[in-house]
């Protein structure tokens, strides 16, 4: 760069204008390369020069230090920084520019706690020191790798002692537990001629305390070999490599049936376990056996935690690509000091504790692909929080082997034989195939796993094979059930037929019948799956279909639509009037966990404040004139779904201040009522104003707009996205021409010139309103100029500028001064001199609309 900013100075007297132009424009071009490369690194740079003073900073730099904004470009970059430690490193380690300097920091920044690797490097040209480079590299994750690693490491070396320790420990265990049993026969048997050689003892009772004491070290001595016997069996439990065997479950059941296995333990700590399960969650695939013991392991150390009582929370939620639970108890905590060795081998802080216990949970979490962490504050309590992976749905359609899709069948019988070879013989025929020895164990796989067929006996113990066909037939219509049953009992067969099973087979079965019937019914729940998935696809297309756009701009729209539209957060959407934002609300709550419920809508500027109000809150009877009865706001409407507020910034201060205690407490009153009403509803709005201005203003309310701009979504207006009027044009004309019964083939070259130099002040509205008269006025199969609106038919060098009726004056006065604009060929002087205005006017106008690319005016 600088080589190329030499050779042009050196050639800048015998240039011409033009060419100066050309080399700027070609010098600002490797300045934004540059300025792109720095910006892709993953770690932060920053450049000082002689003095000291930031000349540069990347995107990552600003985001991991603590920067503020210089005041004026003569600041020294320590002063910049809001952090004491950094500003005192930078204060020490940039004056001398002559040498490196290297530190790791633990920093804070908007909320997140990094760990930084800070190096501080002089920039040599000439062999003179010109400056500094900072380098900034996050190192918080490779930190938590190399601790990962080190913690696999210790329970690799663990490993190889495993089987010595097990025989040196376990042997000598079983036999003190032997001898200690030994001793209390010959103890039982001394104490009976004791008491026959001592007659003063009253009742079998030991007047001088022996036995008693004997007793008592006796139970001490079992005590401690059940603890070591605890212990090996844990760190038996931890090194031994784990056989995981993946089934899909359910959590929350599982989480459910430990709970209840702990109650009365619990009960007696005087702690009150509180379940917030989430309403919906995923099946994930694990091991029940080791997930049962990791959940066990921290149930139990939360019980340890809270000696006196307490309260203890576990929660579930999840995400589309995980699951996370979250336990947390109100005990004594964990010192900060322990927090990063708590899950290592042998370190506890309890005297009884083995030390191995959140080892292993570490170790099971970590086996099924997952991340368990812990936040603590000492007398405040724990939070242990694990997080599972969730499975991506799978596209069962693609799974073929010789021609046929892979299924998963589902056998239930009593009879072990019968059961096995049913098994045997459609694992032959090519199918994945899940047994069962009774009703209620089929249920659980069934509930498991992606089941596609059921072969069941009717009479088995517990569940029976009718009550198996109703259960599966309320869970998942669809799936056939083929029922097996004796020559005795071909009645109740039918029966079930009529109840909804697919087919019967008497015993003994014959496999080919069954090959045949299977197939058969396989090829029904095939035509079923692909159905399915063509609906699916069917939908996806139609997330947007409302919102027509192709264009860059837009497509940035939808990207936003999609990462917002799962969460619950507010969203603000901005853009000017008929730029489409009320589809982009639809086409939020269509892609929300929401879609199926309310979806209600306020025009907030089509009502006075008190109407308002009532819209929003409802009211009861009685409450003003002329209300005759009791009517629910939308607020009660849109209970669990979505409201979209649109024009926003047109609510009565009063409003606003209802509206935010909703936002911020999810409760309301109705107007004239006293009950307090809870409500879960996202809230979607819109406005055509800018809201800062209205903030500056004193209209808006700066609280509600931080609640309203969580997630902020700024539809372009048509004139930034004129790449899409082709598709629009396109759409717009087949739909009216289906609606006024006419032919229209397409739009001819000086008709779609005309489109494309008009503003579009209306935007899409606009557009579709022009389309539709087009449509409606057109003589012929082909829309030429002469059929569309005058706004845009009239040449544009006759003189006239011409204005929509409707236009505010701020778009009249964007019309008229583009218009000039572009007469004169850009130039801003000539344009200013027409409009009888100042320059530096003209120039705070256009950077308004952001549109000045400089004070100069082009070269002619």
């Amino acid at each position: 760069m600088r080589d190329f900013i030499k050779r042009a100075l050196k050639k800048l007297n015998k240039l011409t204008a033009e060419q100066i132009l050309e080399l700027l424009m070609s010098a600002t071009a490797e300045i934004d390369r540059l300025e792109t490369v720095l910006d892709s690194l993953t770690d932060g740079i920053l450049v000082c020069d002689t003095h000291h003073n930031l000349v540069m900073a990347n995107k990552n730099a600003e985001r991991f230090l603590p920067l503020s904004h210089p005041e004026s470009g003569t600041m020294a970059v320590w002063n910049l920084l809001r952090d004491d430690t950094l500003r005192e490193f930078f204060e020490s380690a940039l004056p001398g520019n002559d040498r490196i300097e290297e530190r790791e920091f633990d920093v804070e920044v908007k909320g997140i706690q990094r760990l930084l690797s800070i190096s501080v490097l002089p920039l040599v040209r000439d062999h003179q020191v010109s400056g500094s480079l900072i380098y900034v590299e996050d190192i918080t994750e490779k930190r938590g790798k190399e601790a990962r690693l080190r913690r696999a490491e210790n329970l690799a070396s663990l490993t190889t002692l495993a089987a010595g320790v097990a025989h040196e420990i376990k042997n000598p265990l079983g036999s003190i537990s032997i001898h200690i049993q030994l001793i209390q026969k010959a103890m039982a048997s001394n104490q009976e001629m004791y008491f026959k050689a001592h007659p003063d003892g009253k009742n079998g009772q030991d007047p001088t305390g022996y036995f008693n004491l004997l007793d008592k070290y006796i139970a001490v001595v079992n005590e401690e070999i059940d603890r070591l016997n605890h212990i090996v069996v844990d760190f038996l439990f931890a090194v031994r490599p784990m056989n995981i065997e993946f089934r899909k479950g359910n959590i929350n059941t599982l989480i459910e049936e430990l709970v209840e296995f702990v109650w009365y333990e619990m009960e007696e700590a005087h702690i009150e376990c509180l379940l917030e399960p989430a309403e919906t969650l995923p099946l994930i695939d694990f091991d029940e056996r080791y997930m049962k013991q990791a959940l066990l392991n921290l149930i139990k150390n939360a019980i340890a935690a809270m000696p006196r009582g307490g309260t203890f929370i576990i929660k579930t939620s999840h995400t589309d690509t995980e699951l996370q639970i979250d336990l947390q108890d109100t005990g004594i905590g964990i010192p900060e000091e322990n927090l990063s060795k708590i899950f290592e081998p042998y370190f506890t802080t309890r005297e009884t504790g083995s030390g191995l216990g959140l080892t292993l949970v570490y170790k099971i979490i970590r086996e099924h692909g997952g991340e368990v962490s812990v936040k603590s504050k000492p007398g405040e309590g724990s939070c242990f929080t694990i997080s599972l992976p969730v499975p991506q749905k799978e596209t069962r359609l693609i799974s073929y082997e010789g021609g046929m899709m892979q299924f998963k069948l589902l056998v239930v019988d009593d009879e072990k034989n019968i059961r096995e070879g049913l098994a045997a013989s459609l694992q032959m025929d090519g199918y994945e195939v899940e047994t069962a020895a009774a009703g209620d164990e089929g249920w659980k796989l069934f509930l498991k796993g992606d089941i596609d067929l059921v072969i069941t006996d009717l009479r088995m113990p517990g569940i029976s094979g009718e009550d198996l066909l109703q259960r599966i037939g309320a869970e998942t219509p669809g799936i056939p059930v083929i029922v097996l049953t004796g020559h005795g009992t071909v009645e109740n067969a039918v029966n079930a037929m009529r109840n909804g099973a697919y087919d019967f087979l008497t015993k003994p079965v014959n496999l080919d019948r069954l090959s045949l019937l299977v197939k058969r019914a396989l090829k029904g729940r095939e035509l079923e799956l692909k159905h399915r998935r063509i609906e699916e696809e069917l939908e996806q297309q139609k997330q947007f279909e409302t919102i027509i756009g192709t264009s860059t701009p837009m497509r940035r729209v939808f990207d936003t639509i999609r990462r917002a539209a799962p969460a619950k957060a507010s969203v603000l959407i901005t853009g000017e009037s008929g730029v489409g934002k009320e589809l982009v609300a639809d086409a939020i709550h269509e892609l929300s966990p929401r879609k199926g419920k309310p979806l209600i809508k306020v025009h907030c500027a089509a009502l006075s404040a008190s109407l308002l109000e009532s819209e929003l809150f409802g009211h009861e009877k009685g409450a003003f004139t002329g209300a005759v009865s009791r009517t629910r706001g939308r607020f009660e409407l849109a209970h669990e779904g979505t409201l979209f507020l649109d024009e926003i910034g047109e609510i009565d201060q009063n409003i606003q201040i209802k509206l935010l205690r909703v936002l911020q407490e999810k409760k309301f009153e109705r107007v004239g009522g006293e009950a307090t009403i809870e409500t879960d509803v996202r809230i979607v709005a819109a406005t055509n104003k800018d809201l800062k201005e209205e903030i500056e203003k004193g209209n808006f309310r700066e609280d509600l707009y931080f609640r309203l701009n969580v997630v902020n979504i700024r539809v372009p207006p048509l004139r930034e996205r004129k790449d899409d009027i082709p598709l629009l044009i396109s759409v717009f004309l087949k739909e009216f021409a289906v609606e006024n019964n006419k032919t229209v083939e397409g739009i001819d070259d000086k008709a779609r010139a005309a489109i494309y130099a008009y503003d579009w002040p209306g935007n899409v509205r606009e557009l579709r309103n022009c389309m539709e008269s087009a449509v409606v006025m057109s003589k012929g199969p082909v829309i030429t100029e002469g059929d569309l609106p005058p706004t845009l038919r009239v040449s544009n060098d006759d003189g006239w500028i011409r204005i929509p009726l409707g236009s505010t004056m701020e778009t009249a006065e964007q019309i008229v001064i583009r218009d000039t604009l572009s007469s004169v060929k850009g130039n801003k002087s000539k344009a200013a001199d027409i409009l009888a205005i100042g320059r530096k006017t003209l120039h705070r106008k256009l950077a308004g609309w952001g549109e000045d690319e400089g004070e100069e005016d082009a070269v002619l």
